[in-house]
């Protein structure tokens, strides 16, 4: 393998690292008020919506539990899916877990950013936090092996 692969491997493979520490430093500013939650100071054109209402314009009033499941839901599918990978991990390999987490990254951050609704924002950080735990599972043993 060439040194260009190497590090084109290893670049890609950290960038997986990098992502989840990032969503885990942003996702307390998404149970901000203001962001996701409704400040009541600041309802310009804001409308209320519930769990399966559609709409860009929507804030959401959530419980202090529901702020605290929604922060850490990723971190909980990530936890789910690390366990799967202890499972399977032989069976896909290094580099499909790390493929298969991207995967997850990119359909989760889709859906949490263009999901209309609480709901599809919240399977999209789920998705999103599948991809976490197959990306950390496969990142150290990856990066190490090259």
């Amino acid at each position: 393998m060439s040194n260009v692969n190497v590090y084109r491997g290893f670049t890609f493979i950290a960038i997986g690292g990098a992502l989840f520490g990032y969503v885990i430093g942003i996702t307390g500013n998404v149970v901000t008020t203001g962001a996701l939650v409704c400040d009541p100071n600041k309802m310009d054109g804001m409308q209320v919506g519930g769990f399966w209402d559609i709409g860009y314009d929507l804030c959401y009033e959530l419980s202090d539990l529901a702020k605290g499941w929604v922060s850490s839901l990723n971190i909980i599918a990530a936890t789910l899916s690390s366990l799967i990978c202890f499972r399977y991990a032989d069976k896909l390999g290094r580099k499909r877990e790390a493929l298969v987490g991207a995967v997850l990254y990119f359909i989760g951050a889709t859906l949490a950013a263009l999901g209309p609704n609480l709901f599809l924002i919240l399977l999209g950080l789920s998705i999103y936090g599948l991809g976490i735990g197959f990306a950390m599972h496969a990142a150290p043993t990856y990066i190490a092996e090259i």
